[in-house]
């Protein structure tokens, strides 16, 4: 779960921004409300910042997430440690993965193009060639030296 600061710091909208968002029903992440506080899932987080857009479910899913969270809360035991088989799941690796996924694409885009370019290049460069070679040569006068 993610609090709205810890939001901010991962897509750029203040919390702030979030809230007046969310009152409007246009902030695409669903969230929890626990008491006065709002929880982000991790998950539905990276649901959208790798797919760019949410469910119609999520509505439906954050109301039953509100009654189960709330049942958990009261069955787990207080100061509960984290322990690696029940910790969230990192994903900023994926992003980063994505993301030089992306740079690799562009600069395979840019390289073919430079493929293609140079490709007809070479190809202009021989047609002139052999224009050259079927041109008939200019002839050559003799130097005069100077002399009239």
């Amino acid at each position: 779960m993610m609090t709205p600061k810890q939001l901010e710091k991962v897509i750029g909208t203040t919390a702030k921004q979030q809230s007046k968002l969310r009152e409007e029903g246009r902030f695409p992440i669903p969230h929890i409300n626990m008491g006065r506080n709002i929880l982000y899932s991790v998950y539905a987080v990276a649901d959208v910042l790798l797919t760019g857009k949410t469910e119609d479910k999520a509505k439906q899913e954050k109301e039953t997430e509100q009654i189960v969270v709330s049942q958990a809360v009261s069955l787990l035991p207080s100061k509960k440690k984290i322990t690696r088989q029940n910790a969230p799941q990192d994903l900023s690796q994926l992003i980063l993965v994505k993301s030089f996924v992306s740079s690799l694409t562009s600069q395979r885009d840019n390289i073919d193009f430079l493929i293609d370019h140079f490709t007809k290049l070479a190809k202009f460069k021989g047609m002139h060639d052999n224009f050259q070679t079927q041109l008939p040569l200019k002839p050559v006068g003799k130097k005069n030296d100077g002399k009239v």
